[in-house]
């Protein structure tokens, strides 16, 4: 994410950055500031990035701001400032709302007071602060003149966290599963005259193919010698057609001693869960994945199932963990451990 400093987001290609480095942050100044400067005077080693002040380029700054509404304020500030120059520019705006915690701002709370549930209803704020945010970003698009020359698209990460205020419905689970509620998001493209208006695009396209998106729009040459998984999905997503017919795109959460598998190619969804089943749905017709095909296509499996396994040997292993406990975890566990996550039962 850019912790250190070699990969700091002003040393890999971004003029201008605001915000943290983290996977998450606290959403109030007034309490994670405190908290920061509590831990300084103790003389912590360690101080939890949720605490740490924002940045501007490299610099620590003190916010006032709720973190979202801050997020759109420097938003709205660069493309007042791109807009004047003559180069084109690129906006990275990655919200961390609704990423815990669930710290909705008092006011979007208020207009959800209805909702009983505590989570939900910090959640339906939190959300609520990222839409008001958009609507300033598309605001500051028009004011500039640069509203129909822009492409904008807006996506989620993952699906929601269920224990924390999140629905996929009618998708099934959430947040780190291989369901269709852990990686099937929304997604639009908006770009006057260039993206037909009002239309539904059907079929399966991953945040990896903006990089090859991108240049190719912008008339980039990558180089060949780069091997990339994305694809150029322009000329198909302006077709309404599928940018990888027959091609699959896969998803894996490896856990303690096993891994979750899914992967979708055209309608098909094959899915397993642990040590369990491996399960067939047709996704267009069954988003809510409920009725099992395997029975009825077990070549499909197979095929499936073998791609899967020769894509998922290819990976190079990470040189490094997120944390201590993860590995010695997987260590412990031999993992990852293919030969058993792709037995059939």
């Amino acid at each position: 994410m850019g912790i250190t400093l070699p990969y700091h987001p002003n040393t890999r290609g971004f003029d201008e950055f605001f915000g943290f480095l983290g996977g998450g942050h606290n959403y109030h100044p007034e309490q994670y500031q405190p908290a920061y400067e509590r831990m300084q005077k103790r003389g912590a080693e360690k101080i939890n990035e949720y605490f740490v002040p924002l940045q501007r380029n490299g610099k620590e700054l003190r916010e006032t701001e709720y973190i979202t509404d801050a997020f759109s304020r420097e938003a709205v500030h660069f493309i007042e400032n791109a807009s004047k120059k003559e180069q084109p520019f690129f906006l990275y705006l990655a919200y961390n709302a609704p990423h815990s915690p669930l710290q909705g701002k008092a006011e979007d709370l208020a207009l959800y007071s209805d909702i009983k549930d505590n989570n939900r209803r910090h959640y339906a704020a939190m959300v609520h602060s990222v839409d008001r945010g958009v609507g300033m970003v598309v605001d500051a698009l028009k004011k500039s003149g640069e509203y129909k020359d822009t492409l904008i698209i807006f996506l989620s990460d993952n699906g929601g966290k269920l224990s924390l205020g999140a629905t996929n419905h009618p998708l099934k689970d959430g947040k780190g599963s291989t369901f269709e509620g852990g990686w099937r998001v929304p997604m639009f493209f908006h770009w006057p005259d260039n993206v037909p208006a009002g239309n539904t695009y059907k079929h399966p396209v991953s945040a990896i193919d903006f990089y090859p998106t991108f240049a190719g729009l912008a008339g980039a040459k990558v180089d060949e010698c780069k091997e990339l998984d994305g694809k150029d999905i322009w000329k198909a997503l302006v077709a309404g057609k599928s940018p990888r017919p027959g091609e699959p795109i896969f998803a894996m959460r490896h856990r303690l001693n096993y891994t979750d598998i899914g992967v979708r190619m055209d309608k098909w969804k094959l899915t397993r869960v642990g040590r369990g089943e491996w399960r067939l749905f047709d996704a267009d017709e069954d988003m809510g994945e409920n009725n099992d095909l395997s029975a009825q296509y077990p070549e499909r499996v197979r095929d499936m199932m073998k791609l899967t396994e020769q894509w998922s040997k290819s990976h190079t292993e990470p040189l490094w963990f997120h944390a201590a406990q993860a590995r010695d975890s997987w260590y412990q566990y031999d993992m990852p451990n293919y030969e058993k996550d792709f037995e059939v039962n």
